[in-house]
């Protein structure tokens, strides 16, 4: 018996503190300069994520068009795609994230935050701050062990 307790006190500790990943996914990628990025805009997300999607790409330098034609990755170069959710807990907070870069209809680059991964507290963070981080995740401007630390910290 107190090895079940045992087991189960174990399992709800790690579970309550967060030891899962917060990077689920990266498939880093390049985006050529010399080309338009378009940015599918994903109109059941929150407006904030395509702002700062686009604020990112414009202070890197990039120029981009936005979208809404979420079927026809294809006939473009360079797309960006994109969805976040939110979660309530306490308050509304951003719980996913998942940023694409296709070629075509090639996915070359992907980018999937889970924040409940930060654990406690930590997934309250700024969702515009995480968005950028997984921007600069994305396309080489930090790595997988930077992006975990510093998007728990945003």
């Amino acid at each position: 018996m107190k090895k079940l307790a045992s087991a189960v006190a174990i399992t709800s500790t790690l579970l309550l503190s967060g030891c899962m990943t917060v990077v689920q996914n990266s498939q880093q990628a390049s985006l050529e300069t010399n080309k338009t990025v378009t940015v599918i805009d994903d109109t059941r997300t929150r407006d904030g994520v395509r702002d700062s999607i686009t604020g990112w790409l414009t202070k890197q330098g990039y120029q981009f068009e936005v979208v809404e034609t979420p079927n026809y990755v294809l006939e473009y170069d360079q797309a960006i795609v994109y969805q976040a959710n939110w979660a309530w807990d306490i308050t509304t907070y951003m719980r996913y994230a998942d940023i694409s870069l296709y070629n075509k209809n090639n996915r070359i680059g992907n980018v999937r935050v889970d924040t409940v991964g930060c654990g406690g507290f930590g997934k309250f963070g700024n969702a515009a701050e995480r968005i950028s981080l997984s921007m600069d995740l994305l396309f080489k401007k930090i790595d997988t062990k930077q992006a975990e630390k510093l998007i728990c910290k945003a």
